[in-house]
């Protein structure tokens, strides 16, 4: 499943990141979500999750080895 999130730190914040998160589900992506905004150190972490959508310009938020990792568009990866 594909998805486009928009991070927040709260729900009247504006949007801090875009990003494209592939997911086995919605059950998985909340999971991803959720394991990055407690790395980013979000309080009250908060997304919106627009489901079947993916936008080739944003990039890419997955697990690896159960780290938050993120391919950039350019192809880099790195940890989270």
């Amino acid at each position: 499943m594909q998805a486009i999130v928009n991070f927040r730190k709260d729900m009247y914040s504006p949007i801090e990141l875009s990003l494209n998160v592939a997911g086995r589900g919605s059950e998985h992506i909340w999971k991803i979500c959720s394991i990055y905004s407690q790395s980013r150190g979000f309080d009250w972490p908060y997304w919106e999750t627009y489901y079947h959508r993916s936008n080739d310009r944003l990039d890419r938020l997955m697990l690896k080895h159960g780290t938050p990792t993120i391919k950039t568009v350019s192809g880099h990866i790195y940890e989270v």
